[in-house]
């Protein structure tokens, strides 16, 4: 049994403690600790801990010092991460410098162009750290990739002999995206039968004022595994398989196994999309030439009784440049609108993965399976998925000095885990030859 650290109070918080307290091989102690330790006490007083005994605490990783002195007080074998991203580092050196194990459900800040030296993120910069001090720490362990990677861990050797290509696909479709021509506002003031702006006798030293054009964002790029290479794709149109379109989109499900899985040769991410409408671009209107000729004959008659000179010319006791009192009349032309961007495709990153297809063969015929978890609560999915692996670190199912992800462990450990935590999931078949 562990001394337990848990840090932040969240959503998952309180059934992750009165789980772990119900089950008798996990925790002897638990220290709660967050910035505001009325949140602490508040969860304490609501979980149901048994023979457990529960601490709480004040605490603000950043102040190094601070958090050194809490956790050696406490001792904790085990920290368990469920503060905001923005303090994941604090929290790891805080576990290196007391000597815990460390975990957390997500990983952080992948980036958005990997590379094969850093397909990962924020956790897997402290590698080196954690394997030199021999102390465990695995990240990523909520629904999306820990979750996702067993069930595809599973299914290949129980479902497939060989997996060829592995397709994450995400929540919800696309709105259809239309891409805005360039439209012109109506002329309020002046009267539309004026023919001379001041823009129309400028000098050339004062260019007409030019409004930048935006430029459409056509797509998003995603990064995939095609053939055992990774490949950034930038993704500007879906794809049709079928009847239906779909969109590349990233995910850390997808780094995760370009990382962890050499053996696979075809990993995606994809989204239900829309084809996109091609942009119909208006076409200019142009100018009547009777108004064209109208305002060139009127500049000539202007320059003949010498309104359109730059000498400067005395009238009374001022004096005037006739050009600039004959701009400063006129009326300004309006301007024309800026030109429309076209939204932004969907930010699709926070949105969960709903199903797995994977194709592959078994005993030499070819079939493909999508697979989805069989509780339509993916929130509960989530905390449950979390206590598993809460689960998996108490009872040292996963030990390995370094910085990993589950895919480094043994899977059929943690299936079972899953399975007791009522995480299970349904598969249909989708072809087969």
């Amino acid at each position: 049994m562990k001394k337990v650290l848990i840090l932040g109070c969240v959503d998952i918080t309180e059934p992750l403690i009165s789980r772990l307290c119900a089950d008798g091989r996990c925790v002897s102690e638990i220290c709660l600790a967050s910035r505001d330790k009325n949140d602490c006490n508040k969860i304490k007083n609501e979980v149901k801990t048994g023979k457990v005994r529960i601490v709480t605490a004040g605490i603000d990783v950043t102040n190094t010092d601070g958090a050194m002195m809490m956790a050696k007080i406490f001792g904790p074998d085990l920290i368990i991460n469920l503060m905001p991203k923005d303090v994941t580092e604090h929290v790891l050196c805080l576990a290196l410098n007391v000597g815990a194990a460390y975990l957390d459900f997500r990983i952080d800040d992948v980036p958005e162009f990997p590379k094969e030296e850093d397909l990962l993120g924020t956790q897997f910069k402290y590698f080196a750290h954690f394997k030199g001090q021999g102390v465990t720490a695995v990240t990523g362990c909520g629904y999306d990739p820990a979750l996702l990677a067993t069930c595809i861990r599973n299914a290949n050797g129980a479902d497939f002999d060989k997996i060829d290509s592995v397709d994450f696909i995400k929540e919800g479709k696309d709105d259809k995206i239309k891409i805005e021509a360039e439209e012109e506002e109506a002329p309020e003031e002046p009267a539309p039968d004026v023919l001379l702006y001041r823009e129309h006798i400028a000098s050339e030293e004062e260019e007409e004022e030019k409004v930048e054009e935006e430029v459409p964002e056509e797509g998003v790029g995603a990064v995939m595994l095609q053939d055992g290479h990774m490949k950034y794709v930038a993704d500007t149109k879906p794809e049709k398989e079928g009847s239906k379109y779909y969109r590349l989109v990233t995910d850390v499900a997808v780094t995760d196994f370009i990382k962890e899985f050499p053996d696979f040769k075809n990993v995606r991410c994809i989204r239900e999309s829309q084809p996109i409408d091609e942009p119909k671009a208006k076409k200019p209107k142009k100018e009547d030439a009777r108004k064209v000729k109208k305002r060139n004959d009127l500049i000539a008659a202007l320059e003949g009784l010498g309104l359109m000179s730059e000498d400067p010319v005395t009238v009374g006791d001022v004096q005037v440049v006739p050009k600039e009192v004959l701009k400063a009349c006129l009326p300004a032309k309006p301007k024309k609108a800026p030109k429309k961007k076209a939204p932004s495709y969907p930010d699709v990153k926070d949105l969960p993965v709903v199903a797995i297809r994977i194709s592959g063969t078994i005993g030499g015929k070819k079939k493909t399976i999508e697979y989805k978890v069989d509780n339509p609560d993916l929130k509960d999915v989530e905390m449950k998925v979390a206590v598993a692996a809460a689960k998996m670190m108490c009872l040292d199912r996963w030990v390995k000095p370094g910085v990993y992800t589950t895919a480094r462990f043994p899977n059929a450990d943690f299936m079972d885990m899953l399975a007791i935590e009522g995480v299970k999931f349904v598969s249909e078949e989708i072809t087969s030859e």
